[in-house]
């Protein structure tokens, strides 16, 4: 019985790493003004270079301008109070 729940314990934290880590879909190329990514429950200031993730929800605020490069080389801009949800 003792050599059967490591076994499980192992099987599933493979099982719930794949659903932690987020997969990098592109990136931030130009950041002006009050842009930033809701990740989860966390708020993320952007600035050019920072890899925007699958589930991401993008979000520039007033004067504010964003440009992300995404990894099947589209390119999106979002002008000011918008939103952009990566799914």
């Amino acid at each position: 019985m003792l050599l059967r729940i490591p076994g499980f314990c192992l099987t599933l934290l493979l099982l719930t790493c794949g659903w932690a880590h987020a997969q990098n879909v592109g990136r931030v190329l130009l950041a002006a003004g009050e842009v930033t990514a809701v990740r989860g429950n966390a708020t993320l200031k952007l600035i050019p270079g920072f890899a925007v993730q699958d589930k991401d929800v993008l979000r520039t605020g007033k004067a504010s301008n964003l440009q992300v490069r995404f990894s099947d080389e589209s390119l999106v801009s979002l002008r000011e109070n918008s939103e952009l949800r990566i799914d």
